[in-house]
């Protein structure tokens, strides 16, 4: 199996942006053999951009002819500084180190016919009068404990993110709800 890695909608707004190294490492890092209890994304928001409780989803799936296996996985959310980190939530690890490991038979068994693909979905929103026009926001990944922090999306200004946001989905950055605002 060849699984693809999606990283929408950030990727959406930066495709010039998306560091190559560290897809590279990400390509070469089976989502099937990975512990998802170790990886972390580190959002670099700026003041007026936040993340719902929510809004940050990952997603595995698989095919093998018409079967389907896949999961979605909310990612839970904590302060470390000023970033916002994001990891599978204690509670979904084992549900997802299940699914892993069917998919990973469904590969020994059919390394062609098996497809699949890992996906990170993260819905900004806006805080109080928004993010300056100028402000810019990045994504950082960490594959390992301990690991480094590598950037997966290089500083972005939200104004292009928003721009193309509006041209892609149309719509733009919407307010968050009243318990993400703190």
């Amino acid at each position: 199996m060849k699984p693809a890695v999606f990283l929408f909608p950030l990727a959406l707004s930066a495709c010039a942006v998306i560091d190559p190294v560290t897809v590279a490492r990400l390509a070469s890092t089976s989502p099937l053999t990975a512990d998802p209890a170790v990886f972390e994304l580190r959002a670099n928001l700026p003041d007026g951009l936040a993340l719902a409780p929510g809004a940050a989803v990952l997603t595995l799936s698989a095919t093998r002819g018409e079967e389907v296996a896949d999961g979605r996985f909310t990612l839970a959310q904590v302060r470390d500084g000023d970033a916002t980190v994001l990891r599978v939530a204690e509670v979904d690890v084992p549900v997802l180190r299940a699914l892993q490991s069917r998919i990973n038979a469904w590969e020994e068994a059919d390394p062609d016919g098996t497809m699949g693909s890992l996906g990170i979905d993260v819905q900004p929103c806006t805080t109080g009068n928004g993010p300056a026009p100028q402000a810019r926001f990045s994504v950082d990944l960490v594959m390992a404990p301990g690991g480094p922090a590598r950037p997966l999306l290089r500083p972005v200004p939200v104004r292009r993110f928003k721009e193309r946001l509006r041209k892609e989905a149309g719509v733009g950055l919407m307010p968050c709800p009243p318990q993400a605002r703190d």
